[in-house]
C-alpha cells in the first residue's frame, strides 16, 4: 500500500494556531506604531510653534524703543504693539491665528487662544510684557487635541 504525502488536520490546526498568533502579534505592533505617529502629528507642531512665538515675541520686545498698546502701565489687552526702529509691529489674534502686521506667526497645524498682554512697569522707566497664549493642535490623537498654555515675561533693553 501506498502512502500518500501531505498534511494531516491537526498539522493544519496547529498550523493556523501559530499564524494567528503571529498575526495578533503583528497587527498589535502595527496598531501601536500608528498611535505613535498619531501622537507625534498632534504634539509636535504645538511645541514647535509655541518655542517659535516665544522666541518672536521675545526678541522683538526686546528690541523694541516702546510700547505703544497696551499704553498703561499696568494695562492689559489682546493686541501689542511696540516700536522698532521707528516701525509699529502689532501683534494680534485673528480667526485662531497670531498675526503680526497681518504675518501669521503660528502653523497651519495649530490654533492660538487666550491671548493676552500685560504692560507692567515704573513710571519713566523701560517697561516690562508678559505674554500668555494657549496652543491647540488641528491634528487629534483620539478625539483629543494637544493643548499647550505658554507664559513668559519680557522687558525692553
Amino acid at each position: 500500500m501506498r502512502l500518500k504525502k501531505g498534511f494531516t488536520i491537526v498539522e493544519m490546526l496547529l498550523y493556523m494556531g501559530i499564524l494567528m498568533i503571529l498575526l495578533a502579534i503583528l497587527s498589535q505592533l502595527f496598531s501601536s506604531t500608528i498611535e505613535t505617529q498619531l501622537s507625534s502629528q498632534a504634539y509636535t507642531p504645538v511645541q514647535q510653534d509655541g518655542r517659535y512665538i516665544i522666541n518672536r515675541l521675545a526678541y522683538d520686545i526686546h528690541n523694541a524703543s516702546s510700547v505703544t498698546t497696551p499704553a498703561a502701565l499696568g494695562g492689559q489687552g489682546s493686541t501689542l504693539a511696540i516700536v522698532i526702529n521707528g516701525v509699529t509691529y502689532t501683534y494680534s489674534l485673528t480667526a485662531g491665528n497670531l498675526l503680526v502686521n497681518g504675518v501669521q506667526l503660528n502653523g497651519y497645524g495649530t490654533s492660538v487662544s487666550n491671548l493676552l498682554f500685560k504692560k507692567y512697569g515704573n513710571v519713566g522707566g523701560k517697561p516690562t510684557v508678559t505674554v500668555s497664549f494657549t496652543l491647540t493642535s488641528l491634528a487629534s490623537r483620539s478625539g483629543t487635541n494637544t493643548i499647550n498654555n505658554y507664559q513668559t515675561t519680557v522687558s525692553l533693553r
